[in-house]
């Protein structure tokens, strides 16, 4: 006979209480003789059997319910839906351990990992010690990211027999498993849990969720409380264990990001880092590290990656209050091209996995651009070449390839899809052509910057390039017109409309702006009807003149952007060219070729995929994966498949195969022997930094209407984890209530009472 509190089981001794009454009250009896009683003494002789029989039946009544109240309150467990004892049946334990990253948070010498591996062991010794047969299965959270299909092939343990060696097994298992560091709720291993169910019907089975139980992970919870109530439906126990009881002082380093600067080598670029305070206290401060990776071409010629890691200067953030991020900005240089890397750690804490983040960026060379001028004398592009390239001791990282407008006309996609920014300056006619393409360059995410000019077709460019609205140019124009000079009010020629747009920042700050020393004798007038255009509401107008006139306007076009001044970039219409304002050129190829300057961010539990051409990569992908040691990598060799593109190869690591944070590498070798390296920066996902702890009612409140049970992991008692089967305490109470009611019906019959109407 099992019980859920064995400890109680001490109880059912109380059921000789009624016995020892029963004998103490008999001592206390005195034999007295009285004549005038002696015909009651002989119906007493006659009827003595039955009224002890009915005493006997009363003193065991009493007896068993003491007996029955204990039971009920030690919690009696059968094996069986119809008591079956002899225990034909298995007891399997489920158990979905969370191996999620801030399973990791340290309390003291232990982390909320070793928690749950502490109870492992528990249940382990546990089970093997009952007499019936026990079997475990174990699931962690990020097995569940091969799919719900994978089933018992990702199990650590499958319905493995418990017996006397079984705790030795899962003392050497346990050591053997460590954090995966991904952002994965119950939810997913729960799904695969339920196919493991459906291939063991005829068993006993309880599932444990051990967690830490983090409020992101189970305040919305619509797919755990379906997965839940199924099992509950089905008749399953489940013991939510959690190994976390409070939340505790936190930092994160939670983004790396390079700013939307040009990016080359040779050429400082800005990085910023942010540092948030997921903990309840203020943290005051605070050191950060930041290395610069570089690799250069000797990186990939021996075994392994050998890059050139060098500390830079130390950031301290001075205060961080709880709930506050806070942004630092670092600046790190590459002085070769490449796939470099930056590399941010703050001081150890409660959870170690989130204090360092990387980011891998791509440096070119030189990012082109396309310089496009109609002007006879070429005096735009002879301006906007000399500031992209100043000279062999100054360097923009900005490489500047003037063209003819026909070269808009003959160029191929692919041609144009290399630059950065295109620049088209006081430009006549262009074929349709030439704007067909301009507009799928601009479409797939390049950015073009107008310059007006005394060469600029209106009425041609207001049928092609504007288009009733539809086309790349923001603004009908209606002439050419004059910006007369105001002596009676000196007002600056060039007033912003968005004063902190990236293009202008510089040149807006301050008590006397820089755009404010801007002069504009000409330009081109928008059409009086452009208040009512038709894409209005996708124009945004940067700036104006001194007459309402709009000179700088904006307007996205499909992925990419266009900016359009409606005056000259030369010193004809204006000495932009001439001032500090020359700057804006500059700030216009940073701001429009964004978008091909791509930062991949992968998280750890997603696949990374490299697709290269068949005809110029052998298959064989060499991988690199952090193994977590400073220093220390796991080398990998996979062959990359054609199904996907033909004529491409794919190479492909699974989702189980990126469970560590850092930098993944993979060499890839050419048909001409050489080797060519991508790389991936893997974070944590910043998900993971909120450690605030979901309390019992909260999870009640969740999972409403199933019952919850949240116990500590180190507070789970041996007799509830023993086995399986359905507890009876509503049988023993019904049964307890009936022999209670017996009870006093037969005390009634077993004690005297005057008849009806007799004497008193």
């Amino acid at each position: 006979m099992q019980f859920l509190y064995q400890g109680l089981a001490w109880g059912f001794l109380l059921a000789l209480v009624p016995v020892l009454i029963h004998l103490i009250n008999m001592m206390r009896h005195r034999r007295v003789r009285w004549a005038a009683m002696e015909f009651l003494l002989q119906s007493y002789k006659k009827h003595r059997k039955w009224v002890w029989l009915k005493q006997l039946l009363l003193l065991l009544a009493r007896m068993a319910a003491i007996a029955l109240l204990v039971a009920m309150l030690a919690q009696w467990i059968t094996r069986g839906q119809w008591l079956d004892f002899l225990g034909g049946k298995v007891t399997h334990h489920y158990v979905l351990l969370d191996d999620s990253a801030s399973m990791a948070e340290r309390y003291g010498p232990v982390s909320a990992f070793e928690v749950a591996g502490q109870f492992l062991q528990r249940l382990a010794a546990s089970a093997a010690e009952q007499p019936v047969p026990q079997r475990l299965t174990l699931l962690r959270f990020s097995q569940a990211l091969a799919g719900e299909d994978a089933g018992q092939r990702v199990a650590d343990l499958y319905a493995e027999p418990i017996d006397s060696e079984f705790p030795q097994q899962m003392e050497e298992l346990r050591h053997t498993l460590d954090v995966s560091s991904a952002a994965v709720g119950p939810g997913p291993v729960l799904g695969l849990l339920t196919r493991l169910l459906e291939e063991s019907p005829d068993e006993d089975r309880i599932v444990y969720v051990v967690s830490d139980f983090r409020r992101w992970q189970w305040k919305q919870t619509p797919r755990v409380q379906a997965a839940l109530k199924k099992l509950e439906d089905s008749g399953i126990q489940v013991q939510l264990v959690q190994c976390v009881q409070r939340q505790r002082p936190n930092l994160a380093v939670v983004d790396v990001s390079p700013s939307s600067e040009t990016r080359a080598a040779e050429v400082p670029l800005f990085f910023d880092i942010r540092v948030r305070n997921t903990g309840t206290t203020a943290a005051s401060n605070v050191p950060v590290k930041v290395r610069s990776i570089f690799y250069d071409a000797q990186s990939i010629t021996g075994e392994e990656p050998q890059p050139h890691i060098e500390d830079m200067p130390l950031v301290l953030i001075d205060r961080i209050e709880p709930g506050e991020t806070v942004t630092r900005r670092v600046q790190v240089y590459f002085p070769a091209p490449g796939v470099h890397a930056v590399e941010v750690e703050l001081p150890d804490d409660g959870l170690p996995t989130d204090n360092r983040r990387w980011c891998v960026v791509h440096f070119p060379d030189v990012e082109p651009v396309l310089v496009v001028d109609g002007d006879p004398d070429g005096m735009n592009a002879q301006f906007l070449s000399a500031l992209f390239q100043p000279g062999t001791h100054a360097r923009t990282g900005i490489r500047a390839d003037v063209k003819p407008v026909s070269y808009l006309r003959d160029a191929a996609p692919e041609e144009l899809s290399r630059y950065y920014t295109i620049f088209l300056c006081d430009l006549p006619r262009l074929d349709p052509v030439a704007v067909e393409r301009l507009e799928q360059y601009v479409r797939e995410g390049g950015g073009l910057v107008f310059f007006a000019g005394p060469q600029w077709a209106i009425a041609n460019h207001n049928a092609q390039l504007y288009r009733n609205g539809e086309g790349l140019f923001p603004l009908l124009l209606e002439r050419e017109d004059v910006l007369p000079p105001d002596e009676l009010t000196p007002a600056p020629d060039v007033q912003m409309v968005v004063d902190d747009h990236p293009v202008f920042r510089e040149l807006t700050q301050g008590a006397n702006p820089l755009i404010h020393s801007m002069h504009v004798e000409r330009y081109l007038r928008a059409a009086a009807t452009w208040p009512t255009a038709p894409n209005r509401d996708r124009v945004r107008i940067i700036a104006k003149l001194r007459n309402g006139q709009p000179l700088v306007a904006e307007q996205a076009f499909g992925k990419g952007r266009v900016v359009a001044f409606l005056t000259t970039f030369a010193p004809y219409w204006n000495d932009l060219a001439l001032n500090a304002t020359v700057v804006v050129a500059l700030r216009l190829e940073a701001y429009l070729g964004a978008a091909k300057r791509p930062v991949d961010r992968h998280v750890v539990g997603t696949p990374l995929e490299v697709m290269v051409d068949a005809n110029l990569f052998d298959p064989e992908f060499r991988w690199f994966l952090p193994t977590g040691e400073k220093d220390h990598v796991l080398p990998l060799t996979r062959l990359a498949h054609s199904e996907a593109t033909p004529g491409k190869l794919l190479g492909r690591l699974e989702p189980t195969d990126v469970l560590r944070p850092g930098i993944y590498e993979v060499w890839l070798k050419t048909k001409r022997g050489q080797r060519e390296a991508r790389r991936f920066g893997v974070n944590v996902d910043p998900v993971e930094s909120q450690l605030a702890v979901v309390g019992e009612q909260e999870l009640e409140a969740a999972l409403r209407p199933l019952p919850v049970r949240l116990v500590r992991a180190d507070a789970f008692a041996d007799a509830t984890v023993a086995t399986a089967g359905f507890n009876r305490s509503l049988f023993l109470m019904l049964l307890l209530v009936g022999l209670l009611l017996g009870e006093q019906w037969l005390a009634y019959s077993a004690s005297y009472h005057l008849p009806k109407g007799g004497a008193r």
